[in-house]
């Protein structure tokens, strides 16, 4: 079966990195609790989280960011089962960004995704790739992520992280799956 994994929070602690890379880089501080797309900024050279993901994904850290907590297990036991892995992030289309991703990823998890897909930062650009892809298992922590999988005949797997618990019960009523780490999905 295909899986498609969202990278940042499914298979990387990105969020966390970020949050490191901007106190040691910037003196900034942001709640590591909420999605970085909701972290406000009162810095001179950072105005946005379009600036922060920008400086952070080129910097040297972008392709040093450690896995989640079961990640590499769960992939394992899904690379045991013959299941094809996919990647599939919205954090930049840049080239340099793209190499850094793809060079954390196997650093990691070793040379297994069949593909590592990277697209431009924002909640709306995975609709296009869903559509165009074999239908197969989402594992995403974005609601709206998870809706659009869904909308375009995959089955939506929602992770539950600290950052998105107040999409858990649209989640819940919508009878989509949900688990706390890859490893209990791949079990």
């Amino acid at each position: 079966m295909n899986i498609y994994l969202d990278c940042d929070e499914v298979l990387l602690n990105t969020a966390i990195a970020h949050v490191f890379f901007l106190k040691k880089h910037y003196g900034v501080s942001v709640d590591p609790h909420i999605y970085p797309s909701c972290w406000s900024f009162r810095n001179e050279k950072i105005k946005s989280y379009e600036v922060s993901t920008s400086l952070f994904t080129h910097s040297e850290e972008f392709s040093k960011v450690s896995p989640v907590p079961f990640a590499k297990e769960g992939i394992e036991v899904l690379k045991k089962q013959k299941h094809k892995l996919f990647v599939v992030t919205s954090i930049s289309d840049c080239e340099e960004v793209k190499k850094r991703r793809k060079d954390n990823l196997e650093a990691v998890f070793g040379p297994v995704f069949e593909n590592i897909t990277c697209l431009p930062l924002g909640h709306n650009n995975k609709r296009q790739y869903y559509e165009n892809v074999e239908p197969g298992v989402v594992i995403d922590d974005s609601f709206h992520n998870i809706l659009l999988a869904l909308e375009c005949g995959h089955i939506p797997v929602f992770v539950s992280i600290r950052q998105n618990q107040e999409w858990l019960n649209n989640v819940k009523q919508k009878n989509i799956l949900s688990i706390t780490n890859l490893k209990s999905f791949a079990e």
